[in-house]
């Protein structure tokens, strides 16, 4: 996906998300899983970039009611990545962005295979 790309559907998602009641009501918070998602596998400059959008524009874009959102949203802005989660974007990437076909074959241990293929914090 081309960085543009991922920063209009990572705002056009955060926005849907406010437009929508039931979403505050979830207590699973499955709007979060998504969002991370975008976090772990998005180049830096582009999720930084929509990230701080987001961010400037919490007040009139975020209802008041969806704190758990704000709250996400600012965590990620004013939390940089770790190097360890920016080396797994590097291997992503150099893996066109399909782990799940190709980590298997590189000569990796179990622990760092595993770590490539689950995208959890």
């Amino acid at each position: 996906m081309a960085p543009c790309f991922c920063f209009q559907v990572l705002y056009y998602y955060i926005e849907v998300i406010c437009r929508k009641e039931e979403i505050y009501m979830d207590p699973a918070l499955s709007f979060v899983r998504i969002i991370m998602l975008f976090y772990l596998t998005m180049d830096h400059k582009p999720l930084y970039a929509c990230l701080r959008v987001l961010f400037s524009q919490s007040t009139g874009l975020i209802p008041v009611r969806a704190t758990a959102l704000l709250n996400v949203i600012r965590s990620l802005h004013s939390t940089p990545r770790s190097l360890k989660q920016m080396c797994r974007i590097s291997i992503y990437k150099a893996l066109r962005r399909k782990p799940g076909v190709y980590a298997n074959k590189l000569p990796l241990p179990p622990t760092l295979r595993e770590y490539i293929l689950n995208f959890e914090p």
